[in-house]
């Protein structure tokens, strides 16, 4: 149940359920940044915003409580941190060896690089980490290993000399590269692209044993205190979580009520491209997709090179096409960052391209249409705020 926190009349109940990205940072770095970005939101408004302090809810959730002039929001954080440090990688070599491997996986599927070409950015967001991470390391060590032969033969030295200053020769390339790597800001990105990898070939089995009991949670407190709209959102990588929880709770939980989901800044074809048609998590994409109590608006920004952007992930992989059971639904839309900022503070952003990925989260300088602080504070639900947007996906 939720508690009362604040005299303010009670308009709107919804509760928020966050799936975050890879990231390992914690529900007390979400919380206070979001918590920053309400209140820029109710200062802007001439409005009020309070948020109650963090509290574990069961055992893989954290929660608080919002009050704002018309809404009271339950936000649930799903916490899978804990999985995503277990996958962290922790020294660079076990990254490029392991990098290798997933961009050899990535490199031999055509049919994931004709369909994750949908902009230029998100081209430039998959190379980039191989062009600065990856070939970083080859090049250097290749040069180097090949000056030291050069060298070594040049002065005439016995063969144990030679491999003697060759491998000391490569050694310090990696050592070169290693201190060189993290200025390039690479590592992250290739760490999302070596789990996604994972989830579709091998699967994440902590995760897959966690999502019964996520939804489980989720369907005992909505039917306890049901609010007047259940807000699911996964951003990047968590929309590629999301949807296993969405599905169970959809199909396989006590839960009637509708669900509206909003995917901000998602990759899903990270995984649709190299699984098989019928895999396990293009068949819980198709079945989410196709429920009718679904109601799910997707935001991908096509200058975010770390997303798919405008593309629907389910019609793009999977074959027969899905049936969904409104035309307008999933509906793909751009959040047009550009409308908050001024020109000049909008290049700005973007010249940050890791902080450009969480733009989804900040609230803009002026009012926009895309408001992440709007769509959980205001008093409209998700299908409804953005009903007169044309969808915009590519592929529709």
């Amino acid at each position: 149940m939720m508690e009362p926190i604040s005299d303010t009349p009670l308009i709107y109940k919804r509760t928020v359920v966050l799936l975050p990205g890879f990231d390992p940072r914690g529900a007390s770095h979400y919380r206070k940044m979001l918590t920053t970005q309400f209140e820029k939101y109710a200062e802007r408004k001439n409005s009020r915003v309070e948020t109650t302090p963090r509290k574990r809810w069961k055992k893989h959730w954290h929660r608080w409580n919002i009050t704002a002039e018309k809404s009271r929001v339950s936000f649930l954080y799903c916490e899978w941190d804990d999985i995503i440090r277990k996958h962290w990688h922790r020294g660079r070599f076990e990254l490029f060896l392991d990098s290798c491997r997933t961009y050899a996986t990535y490199l031999s599927s055509l049919r994931f690089i004709m369909g994750c070409s949908s902009t230029s950015y998100s081209q430039i967001g998959f190379y980039y980490p191989l062009v600065t991470f990856l070939l970083l390391y080859l090049s250097l060590m290749s040069a180097a290993g090949t000056a030291a032969w050069y060298l070594a033969k040049f002065y005439q030295l016995p063969a144990l000399g030679v491999s003697a200053c060759v491998t000391a020769a490569i050694l310090l390339a990696m050592l070169l590269a290693h201190n060189i790597s993290p200025r390039l800001n690479g590592s992250w990105i290739l760490r999302i692209f070596c789990f996604t990898k994972k989830i579709a070939t091998e699967g994440i089995a902590d995760w897959e044993k966690r999502v019964p009991i996520l939804a489980s949670d989720l369907a005992a407190e909505m039917n306890d205190d049901p609010p007047d709209e259940l807000l699911f959102v996964g951003h990047s990588v968590g929309a590629i979580k999301a949807i296993p929880v969405l599905k169970e709770l959809l199909y396989h939980s006590s839960y009637t009520g509708r669900v509206s989901y909003m995917a901000i800044g998602q990759c899903m074809q990270l995984v649709t491209y190299l699984e098989k048609n019928d895999g396990k998590f293009n068949q819980s994409l198709r079945s989410v997709a196709e429920h009718p109590r679904l109601d799910w608006v997707d935001f991908t920004m096509p200058s975010d090179g770390a997303c798919i952007a405008l593309q629907d992930p389910v019609r793009a992989a999977l074959n027969p096409p899905p049936n969904y059971p409104n035309p307008d639904s999933p509906k793909f839309l751009s959040p047009r960052f550009m409308e908050g900022y001024t020109k000049e503070r909008y290049k700005e952003l973007k010249r940050d391209h890791f902080e450009y990925h969480f733009q989804y989260y900040m609230t803009p300088d002026m009012a926009a249409e895309f408001e992440f602080a709007a769509i959980v504070l205001e008093d409209m639900p998700l299908a409804k705020r953005f009903a007169n947007r044309e969808n915009q996906a590519r592929n529709r």
